[in-house]
C-alpha cells in the first residue's frame, strides 16, 4: 500500500468512475484498476462492485473513506507546512562571530551577500570559539568566523582562511617615547602584557608565545574591550593578529614581530550543512 494508491481510491469514490479518475490523475484506466486491486488485496475485501449504473462502493470502502479523507487532508497540510518551513529556513543564514572580532572585518562579505542575495535574512551572533562550535554541532548556527588558532573539535568541520596577518604588539603611543620607526622588540621586555583569559570550552589563541622574551607580568581579562582599555591607557601591551577593534583606537600603535606563521580568521562550517544560503556565502567568501 502506498500514498498514490490511497489517493486513487479516494478519487474513484469521488468520481464514481475508473475512467474519470484516470483522466483527472493523468494516468490510464488500467493503472487505476491496478491500484484498486492492490488495495483490495491488502485489505482482503472488495471495495467496489459493478452495477448497471457503473461501480458502487462496498460498506468496506465507505468505512475506509470516513477516516482516510481526514488523514490525507492532514498529510497534505503537513507536507505544505514542511515545504514552507524548508523554504523559510533556506532563506536565513545564521553567522557566529568570535566575540573579539569587529564587524568591520566581515562587512565586505555581508555587503556582497545582501547585494547578490537580498532574499536571505542574515543573523549575527557573537560568542567564544566553543560557543560557535557548539552552535554548529547543534545546527543552531550555519557558519562561524573565528581565529585560525582555535582548535577544530569536530572531524566534519571545514575551514576557509578569511584573513591572515603577522602578529603585532599593540601598545599605547604614549608608552614608549621614541619614533615608531625606531622601536625594537626589546623596548617591550620590561612592560606588562594583557591577554584574554582562557575558557574551559575553547582554546584561546596564545599570541604571547610569539614573543622572544617572557613577560614578567601578565594581566588576564575576559574580553577584548577590557584589553583595549589596558593597552590604550598604557597599563599594558598586547600581542594579537589583526584586531580591527584595537586598530580603530587612535591611541594605540602596533609593532610587527617575527612569527613562525601568520594568524587570522577562518570561516568554519559543517560539511553536512545543506542550507543553500550557506553555499552562496561560501562562494562570496572565496571571491573577495
Amino acid at each position: 500500500m502506498n500514498l498514490m494508491t490511497l489517493r486513487v481510491f479516494i478519487s474513484v469514490l469521488d468520481t464514481g468512475s475508473f475512467s474519470k479518475t484516470a483522466k483527472e490523475m493523468y494516468t490510464t484506466q488500467s493503472n487505476v484498476s491496478k491500484h484498486i486491486s492492490s488495495l483490495e488485496a491488502d485489505i482482503g475485501k472488495p471495495l467496489f462492485v459493478r452495477s448497471g449504473r457503473g461501480i458502487v462502493p462496498t460498506p468496506t470502502a465507505l468505512y475506509l473513506e470516513n477516516g482516510l479523507k481526514d488523514i490525507l487532508y492532514r498529510l497534505d497540510s503537513l507536507i505544505l507546512e514542511a515545504k514552507k518551513h524548508s523554504d523559510k529556513a533556506a532563506q536565513k543564514l545564521k553567522i557566529g562571530i568570535v566575540e573579539s572580532m569587529s564587524v568591520k572585518t566581515i562587512m565586505p562579505y555581508l555587503d556582497r551577500m545582501k547585494h547578490l542575495h537580498p532574499e536571505v535574512e542574515i543573523v549575527l551572533e557573537s560568542g567564544s570559539g566553543g560557543d560557535i562550535f557548539k552552535g554548529l554541532a547543534l545546527k543552531d548556527t550555519d557558519v562561524g568566523i573565528l581565529y585560525s588558532t582555535e582548535d577544530t573539535v569536530f572531524d566534519e568541520i571545514k575551514r576557509i582562511p578569511l584573513t591572515r596577518s603577522t602578529p603585532c604588539i599593540y601598545y599605547s603611543k604614549q608608552l614608549i617615547g621614541k619614533d615608531p620607526d625606531k622601536v625594537t622588540v626589546e623596548d617591550f621586555s620590561n612592560y606588562p602584557f594583557v591577554k584574554i583569559r582562557p575558557k574551559s570550552d575553547t582554546t584561546r589563541p596564545n599570541y604571547l608565545g610569539e614573543l622572544p622574551f617572557v613577560p614578567d607580568r601578565i594581566y588576564l581579562v575576559d574580553n577584548i574591550r577590557t584589553m583595549q582599555i589596558y593597552v590604550s591607557s598604557g597599563m599594558a601591551c598586547a600581542v594579537l593578529g589583526k584586531s580591527q577593534i584595537l586598530l580603530d583606537d587612535k591611541e594605540i600603535a602596533t609593532f610587527a614581530i617575527e612569527s613562525r606563521h601568520k594568524v587570522g580568521l577562518d570561516i568554519v562550517y559543517f560539511s553536512r550543512n545543506r542550507n543553500p544560503s550557506l553555499s552562496a556565502f561560501l562562494e562570496i567568501s572565496r571571491g573577495i
